[in-house]
Order: structure tokens, then C-alpha cells, then sequence
């Protein structure tokens, strides 16, 4: 049973094949030898591990019609020109807003968790509450850390992608990011759903837009003190400006972005006929049933608190999605691993009844955090059921 790994914004490089050999390699040092014995002659099958391990830089669909994808390619804060081509005429990885962001304005603010979105973006009156508590009588500078932040951020985008940003998908190049034969029509529509890299979005996220008003607004109250004349001619230049530098994007919030990734997903199921869609990304883990198709995301199992302190977890579980196909019957959806159980979660399966792990791929451990340990059984896939048989387990943590 083969390891596929889908790359997405986060690891991105791993459509590199250089990174892919590296990988390969340094897991196969891992390896115990008698991974590598042929269980016929008992030679050694230095090339074993590489047939089993895959990498897809856009998506990989398996043969009965499942299609998984990160799924950053639908967040403009987060996608990239060409999943398949990462690197610019510089040789050098195409930043995308969402990973500026983290680099050079919340990793720099200290007291923010950057996983989860509402502990950063908030109100004006929310941001001068969080002043008062944590940055009044520190060094920190909280107006300082976003304006340079925000230049840098602006400023690399802007770089890369030009202010009024890219028009189109560099479809030649994207096609190369195909998955499986059997999947190559509808590519095109398929990338045509990308939400390109949009410079003047990032701006408007980061309120530059509204700032560079505030400016114009006061260089004219204080050049109007001096002479009107001069005054009125520069703020309606500076509006002007603004004005063609606004982005054709939706004007909504993290959560719509999220709500546009998911609502993706029904128009790839569409235009592929595909029976199961598998996303990540938005580190929302849900299952749902829809048009004889199920949409699923495996959410996240990194560290996520609703306050600062860190006492008020955001997922007390460890979601993952499990899939089986029998035939034309799809089965599964979204699961939570817990006190050393695997749950399935209740109103997203169609068989309703509760899968038992074998009880090599359990760990339960009540002192740290529960783990699925995945064990190669001789004779036996992964998950303990006989590989002759149609079925097909697929599994997306």
C-alpha cells in the first residue's frame, strides 16, 4: 500500500524533486533492513521504498473516484501560481500572503496564536484592549511590528506578482501537476477554480488600504493650513491612487475564505464526477454527505487555544478522515481519535456502524497525547484486511 503525500502551501517544496529524493532517503535510514528483504528470495530491495512512496504537488484522485488536495489553491492568501512550479525566475520558492504573514507580522507580535485567526484579527477597539494588557509595559511595539510587517509582507508580494497581480493560471506548466491518467480531462476547468495570489488583498487584510486613507486625509487637513489650493489637488491624487490600487476580490473575511475552499470542493466533485473530495487546509474538520458524494476535511492536530494563556484547546480530539469503497458503495467520513478510541463522528457516515482498528495500529497512552501507530502486518494491508479483496481503504490525517 503506497504513502502518498499531497503538498500544499506549507510544504510546497516537496514538488521539488531534489526534496523528494531527500525525503526518500533520510526515511530509508529509518528503516529497520528487513524492510528491505524480498519476502521471496530474502535479497535486498534497495528500490522498495521508492515504489511505495508518492508525491503529487496539486492533487492525487485514487482509481475508484476519491480526489485529495490540500486545498490552498482556493485561498488567495495562500495559493501559488503553479502547484507543480513553485520556484521564480530567481530560483527562489514564490511567497504567498498567508506564510509573509506569519514570517514577518504575527511570529514577531508574541501574543498571538498564529493557528487560530480570531486570536489576531480583531476590531480596532479589541486591538487597543490587547495594547493595554501586553504591550503598554513591554518593548514590544504593536503599531511598529504591523507597519514594517505589513511593508515587508506588501513589498515581497508585490515582487513577485506585480500590484494588479496575475490574470490567468500558467496552465502549461500546471498540467504537468496531473495525478492519475485516468484524471487528465477537466485539468483546465479544474485550475481555472484557483484564487490567484491578489496583492491589493493582502493590503486590504492588513488595513494599508484604509491607513494610506488616513494619511491622505491628514497631509491635506495639515497642507490646507498652508494653502487650500495645494491641498484639494493632493488628496484627490492620493484617492485616485487608492482607488487603482483596490482588489477585484471578495471584501470578506477569513471565514468566507474558508467557506469558498469548501464550496471548491463541490465544483471539483462536478467536474470530475468524483464520488469523496478530501481537503485540509482550513484546519476545520467536518464530513458531510452531499449529491451522492461525500466533502470532508481532516482539520488540524496542531495546537490551537481559543486564549492566550493556552488553557482552552480548540479540538480536544484528533480528527482524521477514513474511506472505504466497495464496488460503487462508498463508506466512512470524519473520525476522532481519543482516550486511545477511534470515534466515528455521528451524522457523517452512510454505515453507520463503528470500524474497529486491529489492535497493533492502538496506542493508548493516558499520560500524553493518543497516537496512531501504523504497523506493517506480513500478510495483511495496513489497516488488517486481506489486500485480494475489491474494497479500498483510503486514509487522510
Amino acid at each position: 500500500m503506497p504513502v502518498v503525500f499531497v503538498s500544499g502551501n506549507h510544504d510546497i517544496q516537496l514538488s521539488l524533486s531534489e526534496v523528494q529524493a531527500c525525503l526518500v532517503e533520510r526515511i530509508k535510514r529509518r528503516l529497520p533492513a528487513e524492510f528491505f528483504a524480498s519476502p521471496d528470495s530474502g535479497s535486498c530491495e534497495t528500490d522498495r521504498l521508492s515504489e511505495q512512496l508518492q508525491f503529487f504537488p496539486w492533487y492525487y484522485q485514487t482509481a475508484d473516484g476519491v480526489h485529495i488536495e490540500h486545498g490552498n489553491q482556493y485561498d488567495l492568501y495562500c495559493s501559488v501560481l503553479d502547484p507543480a512550479a513553485p520556484l521564480c525566475p530567481r530560483k527562489q520558492l514564490r511567497p504567498n500572503a498567508g506564510g509573509l504573514l506569519i514570517e514577518h507580522l504575527i511570529g514577531h507580535l508574541g501574543y498571538f496564536n498564529p493557528n487560530v485567526e480570531s486570536t489576531f484579527l480583531l476590531t480596532t477597539r479589541e486591538y487597543l484592549a490587547h495594547w493595554q494588557t501586553y504591550y503598554k509595559r513591554s518593548k514590544r511595539s504593536l503599531v511598529g511590528t504591523w507597519f514594517f510587517g505589513s511593508l515587508r509582507v506588501v513589498w515581497q508580494l508585490a515582487r513577485n506578482y506585480g500590484l494588479r497581480g496575475k490574470s490567468a493560471v500558467h496552465w502549461p506548466r500546471a498540467r504537468h501537476a496531473r495525478a492519475s491518467e485516468p484524471t487528465r480531462c477537466g485539468e483546465r476547468e479544474h485550475a481555472a477554480l484557483f484564487a490567484l495570489p491578489d496583492v491589493r488583498a493582502a493590503m486590504r487584510l492588513l488595513c494599508i488600504d484604509r491607513a494610506l486613507l488616513l494619511l491622505a486625509v491628514l497631509a491635506s487637513l495639515a497642507l490646507a493650513l498652508l494653502s487650500v489650493a495645494l491641498a484639494v489637488p493632493l488628496f484627490i491624487v492620493m484617492v485616485a491612487l487608492l482607488y487603482c490600487l483596490r482588489s477585484n476580490a471578495p471584501a470578506g473575511d477569513l471565514d468566507e475564505v474558508s467557506a469558498h475552499v469548501d464550496q471548491s470542493a463541490r465544483a471539483i466533485a462536478r467536474i470530475y464526477g468524483a464520488r469523496a473530495v478530501v481537503f485540509g487546509h482550513t484546519h476545520k474538520a467536518f464530513g458531510v454527505w452531499a449529491d451522492g458524494a461525500f466533502f470532508g476535511n481532516s482539520g488540524t492536530w496542531a495546537p490551537m487555544y481559543h486564549d492566550i494563556a493556552c488553557t482552552i484547546p480548540v479540538e480536544t480530539s484528533r480528527p482524521l478522515l477514513w474511506l472505504r469503497t466497495e464496488g460503487e458503495a462508498v463508506s466512512g467520513g470524519l473520525y476522532r481519535f481519543h482516550d486511545g478510541q477511534l470515534h466515528a463522528d455521528p451524522g457523517n457516515q452512510t454505515d453507520p456502524s463503528e470500524p474497529r482498528l486491529p489492535a497493533e495500529l492502538l496506542v493508548a497512552s493516558p499520560a500524553s497525547s493518543p497516537a496512531l501507530r501504523f504497523a506493517s502486518m506480513s500478510g495483511a494491508s495496513p489497516l488488517g484486511h486481506d489486500p485480494s479483496t475489491r474494497g479500498r481503504d483510503h486514509n487522510s490525517l
